[in-house]
């Protein structure tokens, strides 16, 4: 359980600048912020982007604990139409991969997310690889539908 803090990015596209971790109780900022929605992005088309990563604990946000660098790779693989319990959408499927380290933390991960207009992300698929030396380790697959919409 959590909650992310999203941007209007200055090309239009919405970007997440902070990611609330209620499990773990921490918080995320991303600088600049994670990119969400990437508007202009053609079939085939990759961008890469390097963000700055701060994390704190949800007791005391201002106390930084940890720092690092993520570098993220948003790929357009294709445009598809997908029925999820929410309905069938038109929806372009982009493909982000993160490689990096936050404090002792080393980070690799790939998402596939279909992304509709007028609906946002409409289902995901994340495979993901957080390693502490033998701290944390953390090996995750997931998929995320959309149940319901306005």
């Amino acid at each position: 359980m959590g909650a992310l803090y999203f941007q209007e990015s200055a090309d239009g596209g919405a970007s997440i600048v902070g990611e609330e971790d209620r499990d773990n109780e921490v918080l995320s900022r991303f600088t600049p912020g994670e990119p969400l929605m990437i508007p202009g992005l053609k079939a085939g088309e990759s961008r890469k982007v390097a963000v700055k990563v701060q994390v704190a604990d949800l007791a005391n946000p201002k106390k930084i604990t940890h720092k690092g660098a993520l570098s993220i790779t948003y790929t357009y693989i294709g445009a598809y139409k997908v029925t999820v319990p929410a309905g069938s959408f038109d929806a372009e499927l982009i493909r982000w991969d993160y490689k990096g380290s936050v404090g002792p933390a080393s980070i690799e991960q790939t998402d596939y997310r279909f992304i509709a207009p007028h609906a946002g992300m409409i289902a995901m698929i994340q495979n993901r690889h957080i390693s502490a030396m033998l701290i944390y380790n953390d090996k995750t697959k997931l998929g995320k539908l959309l149940q319901a919409s306005k």
